[in-house]
């Protein structure tokens, strides 16, 4: 830039302003010339956690690899002391999920950003050499999900579901040190494009956080093929806290530590193809040495995928690594068992690749200068409180929410009448259409310890069905005692009356809030399901020989409009042969008479699973409540179902003081044939379901 100027005695005289000469050279990781390339250049303000960037320009390499800033100094752009970063997009990974709603799985970036031997983020900045070297050896992959929510979710829901997913963006840059994020997230409701996206939001305050199958992000079609993750509608740690805390808080707070680093960590099993490291223990069957206690803040996970939650020791934010398997004896969980390393050495081989000549590094933990005494990197974000660097506000959620048609409803179930009696707890409850060839709309779990629940989606013409296995005894009070009993019910939001299983239901004025009366079943009903997976149909079997004088009938649950079979009669109990196809999920209502006549139901859920041939396969039950692991390695089963019901099972043969605990689960493989190889199944238990009631030993 040239100026002229002239005094007042006329004399003319030429300026010329002058800035630094300034050359970046950009050199890969390898300290080789990253030459002919495109690359952003940003500046970047000292201004963390947010450490916002302004777009410069974008530029290109010369032969040499170098880039003259020259202009942008005099331009005022950069200056003497400037964080910068230059960054390059390698690659974009096309979808096969979702490509209509959100096309791109994950992006690649490679940069020159780098963190201290504590983990915090550093951003070079402009020196004052004339050539200055930036070495581009810091990945990030930048992943896309869509969420869909299964009911019509109000607005501080969506709102407060985004704010999660921003904390959970956050604690992935902290878990991957600081080289994987959340990028772009479409969050959907009222169940649509469910059987098309990464994160499944069930009402159901009981479903168990999980995946059918690791690696469904890479998976195209139906959920029952592509595995996402599955979540209940706030995860706060267990079923028990899941009941009683989504009973008493309205509206949910989604943005708390707890169920956002599970999403995580079924992320992993989801996207990472990590499997469980807490779980799958063989010889000598119980965890090693080197990582116990299990819990506690002093506990020595292996990483993220062993424990998650915050207070349970400093590894829950890392990566298990190749030292954590050093020791033979800790070679022994279901991620050793299957993949045969660590975490980290997984995701240096899944992610650390080659595009267009230059390589985007993963760097594990043994691969850096770390602080003296730790084998990990504590940061970045080590602090979640406190943020290094808030990745999380840079996700981008595109879509506009409009208020719910839908409303929430505050139900409250008891033993009497207009919330009179006893409260009842751990009965399951469903949101349906009133009309009968129509599937239910929503399952909302389980009750409170109190009896209550919030109803998530209610609309004009839904009725609710609720029915359990609890403790009740008597007419009058129907307090603790030494045997459970079965309870039903039905009500219509809204209204007021008798239902067609002849319990009462009221409303209040305002339509915010109802009280269902439950009746318990007249006489020992008690009975053992069971299944049997056929080619093209699937037999279904209640023994207890003559316990109901007239046959039930069955609802099967899973589709439009739902489909009613008869049960036959023979000497063990009673069958029914199902026709119509089986989902990936879904229950069979059962109708049947107790013995004061009266007619009442019961409820077992499905999934279906299709097996690996050669491999070892991992079923997992209805909600995640319990889990197979079928060694198919020697065998030739295709397809399993495993039947999960609440409803009271025949305790013939058992000790009177024997108490039924939990969901009873029925497995069934086809083709039919003998269990071979190392077989195990695991079934969980909330607190309260192991409760045996007054003077009870159990």
């Amino acid at each position: 830039i040239t100026a002229t100027a002239t005094d007042r005695d006329g004399n003319t005289s030429e300026f010329s302003a002058c800035w630094p000469n300034k050359i970046i050279e950009l050199l890969d990781i390898d300290s080789a010339a990253v030459d002919a390339k495109m690359f952003v250049l940003h500046r970047v303000a000292d201004d963390g956690p947010d450490y916002t960037k302004t777009l410069i320009d974008t530029v290109m390499t010369d032969a040499e690899g170098r880039i003259d800033l020259g202009t942008y100094y005099g331009g005022g752009q950069l200056k003497l002391g400037d964080m910068f970063t230059v960054e390059r997009l390698l690659h974009i990974e096309p979808t096969t999920k979702h490509p209509i709603i959100l096309a791109t799985a994950y992006s690649v970036y490679l940069d020159n950003v780098k963190f201290d031997t504590l983990g915090h983020i550093v951003f070079e900045t402009l020196d004052g050499d004339p050539l200055q070297q930036v070495v581009l050896d810091h990945t990030t992959i930048k992943f896309n999900l869509v969420v869909s929510i299964e009911w019509d979710a109000s607005l501080a829901y969506l709102t407060s579901t985004e704010q999660g997913f921003r904390y959970m963006s956050n604690y992935f840059y902290d878990v991957s040190d600081g080289q994987m994020c959340l990028d772009t997230i479409v969050i959907i409701d009222n169940k649509e494009n469910w059987d098309f996206c990464d994160f499944q939001i069930y009402a159901d305050n009981t479903v168990h956080p999980h995946v059918d199958n690791v690696g469904g992000f890479y998976r195209a079609g139906h959920s029952e093929d592509s595995d996402p993750v599955e979540m209940p509608r706030k995860w706060f740690g267990s079923v028990d806290a899941g009941r009683n805390g989504s009973a008493a808080e309205n509206p949910l707070d989604m943005s708390v530590p707890k169920g956002n680093r599970t999403r995580l960590h079924e992320f992993g099993h989801f996207a990472l193809n990590f499997e469980d490291e807490y779980s799958g223990f063989e010889n000598p069957g119980v965890r090693c040495a080197d990582h116990s206690p299990k819990w506690g803040p002093n506990a020595l996970r292996y990483g993220m995928m062993d424990g998650h939650y915050v207070n349970d020791g400093v590894y829950t934010s890392e990566l298990s690594s190749a030292s954590a398997y050093s020791d033979v004896l800790c070679q022994n969980n279901w991620q050793w068992r299957i993949n045969g390393k660590s975490c980290w050495e997984m995701a240096d081989t899944m992610w650390n690749k080659t595009y267009d000549g230059l390589e985007a590094p993963i760097i594990q933990p043994d691969e850096r200068v770390l602080a003296s005494g730790f084998d990990y990197l504590q940061g970045p974000n080590n602090n979640l409180t406190n943020l290094d660097y808030d990745v999380g506000a840079s996700v981008v959620f595109p879509n506009v929410h409009t208020a719910p048609a839908s409303l929430s409803l505050f139900v409250k179930f008891t033993t009497e009448a207009a919330g009179a009696g006893d409260p009842v707890a751990l009965a399951e409850v469903k949101l349906e259409n009133l009309a009968d060839d129509i599937p239910p709309i929503i399952e909302q779990g389980m009750t409170a310890d109190d009896g209550t629940m919030w109803i998530l989606g209610f609309q004009s013409g839904h009725g609710i069905h609720c029915s359990g296995f609890t403790y009740l005894l008597g007419s009058s009070g129907r307090t603790l005692g030494t045997e459970r009993g079965w309870v039903f019910g039905i009500g219509t939001p809204g209204l007021s009356g008798i239902s067609r299983v002849n319990n009462s239901f009221t409303s209040s004025a305002l339509g915010d809030t109802m009280f269902i009366q439950m009746n318990q079943v007249a006489g020992n009903k008690s009975l053992i399901h069971q299944v049997h997976l056929g080619s093209s149909q699937l037999v279904l079997r209640l023994d207890a020989p003559g316990i109901f004088d007239t046959p039930p009938t069955v609802d099967h649950i899973a589709g439009s409009p739902l489909s009613t079979y008869s049960f036959t009669r023979d000497a063990e109990g009673y069958f029914a042969t199902i026709t119509d196809s089986l989902h990936s999920g879904g229950s069979f209502r059962i109708w049947a008479v107790d013995d004061s006549a009266a007619t009442y139901f019961f409820e077992t859920a499905y999934v279906t699973h299709s097996l690996d041939s050669g491999a070892v396969s991992l079923i997992k039950g209805s909600n995640g409540a319990a889990e197979a692991s079928i060694d198919n390695t020697g065998s030739s089963f295709l397809k399993a179902v495993m039947l999960s019901t609440q409803y009271p099972v025949l305790r013939t043969g058992l000790s009177p003081q024997s108490v039924q605990g939990g969901y009873a689960q029925s497995l069934s493989l086809f083709p039919q044939g003998p269990l071979e190889g190392n077989n195990e199944i695991l079934i969980r238990y909330s607190d309260k379901e192991l409760e045996v009631g007054t003077g009870v030993f159990g």
